[in-house]
């Protein structure tokens, strides 16, 4: 694993060495499927919570006027919907500790 990313096949190896009785293929497999339900349930606008963890949503953005930063150009940007986090009290708790 590097420092400041952690890779789906860097995910995978890191269950397999804690699941050492399921085979990479089988966490691969149970892993896309995770994933396929979180994409389909964004889709479909439906919130996703992990207790412990915290929940996944999405959030609607207004079609608004954007400049190009290179050029600073107007352009248009329509409505779209995006994917958010945001983590449980136990988690933000977690990544406090120490930091005060």
């Amino acid at each position: 694993m590097t420092a400041d990313s952690l890779k789906k096949i860097d995910l995978l190896n890191a269950l397999s060495s804690r699941l050492d009785y399921i085979s990479i293929h089988d966490l691969e497999r149970a892993m896309k499927a995770i994933l396929d339900i979180f994409e389909d349930c964004f889709a479909s606008e439906k919130r996703i919570e992990i207790r412990g963890f915290g929940s996944f949503f999405t959030a609607k953005r207004c079609s608004r006027i954007a400049r190009n930063p290179r050029s600073g150009e107007a352009i248009f940007v329509s409505d779209r919907l995006v994917p958010c986090f945001r983590p449980s009290k136990l988690l933000r708790n977690k990544l406090s500790v120490g930091k005060k």
